[in-house]
C-alpha cells in the first residue's frame, strides 16, 4: 500500500485570476495557505483489495479520472479516499485529492522523481477529466505548502515567493466556519471567468484590484500585523462582491456574516464563494466566537498552517493525522 498525504488550502486573496484565461491575458497572482488539514490517498496493488466507494461523486470522479490511464499498464490498482473535513467546501479539497491520486498512481507505477511541476500538471489534468473548475492555487498549494505569494503568466508559468516571518503564527488567530448548505464551484468560477472573457470590465477591475492587493496582504502577514491584516480582508470581502451577483448575495445574506460582525470582525469566503463556504473570521475574541457559533449550531475550526506539502508515506496512519473519515 502506497500513503499519500496533501493539505488543504485556505485562498487569502487573488483568486480567480489564478483560472484560464486570466493569467493567460493579465497575469494573475494570489496569496494562499496550506493547513494542517490533510487529504489522505491510500492506493494498493493487487486483486485481493478493493476499493473503499467513495460517498461523494465528485471524489468518485476525480479517482475515476486518475485510474482512466494507468489502469491499462497497472490493471490492479485499487484506491481509497479520505478527506478530513467532510462537508466543508472552499478549501480546495478536490485539487488535494487529485495531487493525492497524482502522486500515489505515480508511485504505484514506480516513478519517484517527480518534479513539482509534473505533480502539478497531471493533478490538473485529472481534475479537468473529471469536470471541475479549479484553480493552479489549489494544486500549488497542496504539493509546496506553507504561506506564498504565488503568479501565474502565460504557458503555465508559475513562480512561488514564500512568507515567512509572523504569517503561519498570525493566521493562527483565524477562525474558520462552515455555512449549511452547497454550491458548484466550478460553475461559481466559469460564471466569473465567462463574464471577463466577455469583457465585463466590473469583473475585470475586480479581478484586477485582487492581483493588487497581494503585497499588501503579504506584507501584513510577514510583519505580524494583525489590524492590517483585517483591513486588507476587509477590502478583500467588497472585491468578492463585485465579482458575481451570487456572491455578493450569498455574503450580505450569510447568517455567518452576521455572526463575526456581532463580535466586531472581518471575514470573506474562502474558494470561489457562494452559499455554502467556508469563511476565514478575524475576531479580537476568537474563543468567545467559537462559543457562540457552536451554540448556534455552526462548526468551526481554527487555522494552523502547514509548511509541508503533498508526502508519500508507506506506513499506516500516522496518529497525529486523527480524524479521516472516508470521503
Amino acid at each position: 500500500m502506497i500513503e499519500v498525504y496533501s493539505p488543504l488550502r485556505a485562498d487569502l486573496v487573488g483568486g480567480p485570476s489564478d483560472v484560464d484565461p486570466y493569467p493567460e491575458t493579465a497575469g494573475g497572482e494570489v496569496v494562499n495557505a496550506a493547513l494542517d488539514e490533510w487529504v489522505c490517498v491510500r492506493v494498493f496493488v493487487g486483486p485481493a483489495r478493493s476499493a473503499m466507494e467513495p460517498e461523494r461523486q465528485e471524489t468518485g470522479a476525480l479517482v475515476r479520472a486518475a485510474l482512466a490511464d494507468c489502469l491499462r499498464s497497472t490493471p490492479d490498482l485499487k484506491i481509497q479516499v479520505a478527506t478530513p473535513l467532510p462537508g466543508w467546501q472552499g478549501l480546495g479539497t478536490s485539487s488535494a485529492i487529485a495531487v493525492g491520486l497524482a502522486l500515489g498512481i505515480a508511485h504505484a507505477c514506480d516513478e519517484y522523481e517527480l518534479s513539482s511541476t509534473e505533480i502539478c500538471r497531471r493533478a490538473e489534468a485529472i481534475e479537468e477529466a473529471a469536470g471541475i473548475v479549479g484553480g493552479r492555487q489549489d494544486r500549488c498549494a497542496s504539493v509546496f505548502g506553507g504561506v506564498a505569494v504565488y503568479n501565474f503568466g502565460a504557458g503555465g508559468a508559475v513562480t512561488r515567493e514564500s512568507i515567512g516571518g509572523a504569517a503561519a503564527v498570525l493566521l493562527e488567530h483565524a477562525v474558520l466556519l462552515r455555512e449549511p448548505g452547497s454550491r458548484d464551484s466550478s460553475a461559481v468560477v466559469s460564471d466569473v471567468l465567462a463574464r471577463y472573457s466577455a469583457g465585463d470590465a466590473s469583473v475585470a477591475a475586480a479581478l484586477s484590484a485582487g492581483v493588487k492587493l497581494t503585497r499588501s496582504v503579504a506584507a501584513a502577514l510577514a510583519s505580524g500585523d494583525c489590524h492590517e491584516f483585517s483591513q486588507v480582508v476587509q477590502t478583500i470581502a467588497s472585491i468578492q462582491e463585485a465579482l458575481s451577483d451570487k456572491i455578493r448575495d450569498s455574503i450580505q445574506q450569510s447568517e455567518l456574516r452576521k455572526l463575526i460582525d456581532d463580535f466586531s470582525g472581518v471575514g470573506k469566503q474562502l474558494g470561489a464563494g457562494g452559499r455554502g463556504s467556508t469563511w476565514l473570521a478575524l475576531v479580537p475574541d476568537p474563543a468567545a466566537l467559537t462559543v457562540r457559533a457552536a451554540e448556534q449550531g455552526v462548526e468551526s475550526r481554527g487555522l494552523s498552517v502547514s509548511a509541508r506539502g503533498a508526502y508519500v508515506s508507506k506506513a499506516v496512519a500516522p496518529s497525529c493525522r486523527p480524524g479521516l473519515t472516508s470521503a
